[in-house]
């Protein structure tokens, strides 16, 4: 396996590992902390309205299911998309070392 290959296979893991290995600090550490942010911006998208529910359901309270985002889950989900395929992108077409 080549190192090209190798970068390409740890970046599965999370974007900006690959070019972490591949030593492009600073590409790679914008790529990993957007990615880790855009992880956890879907968490919150997620639990945080289930959350609420079940503390509504305690209250005895109607169940609103109007606290769903749909667009910012989208929203989130796609940006950790285009993230992803710019660190990929990257890493394909670094030149050999």
């Amino acid at each position: 396996m080549n190192r090209k290959t190798s970068y390409l296979a740890s970046n599965l893991v999370a974007p900006g590992v690959g070019q972490l290995m591949a030593k492009k600090w600073m590409l790679g550490g914008i790529l990993f902390i957007t990615g880790q942010a855009c992880a956890l911006w879907i968490l919150w998208e997620i639990i945080y309205p289930w959350y609420m529910i079940m503390q509504d359901a305690l209250n005895d309270k109607d169940i609103n299911l109007s606290i769903f985002n749909l667009k910012r889950l989208v929203l989130a989900f796609s940006l950790l998309a285009i993230t992803w395929l710019i660190s990929f992108a990257d890493l394909y077409f670094m030149k050999k070392k």
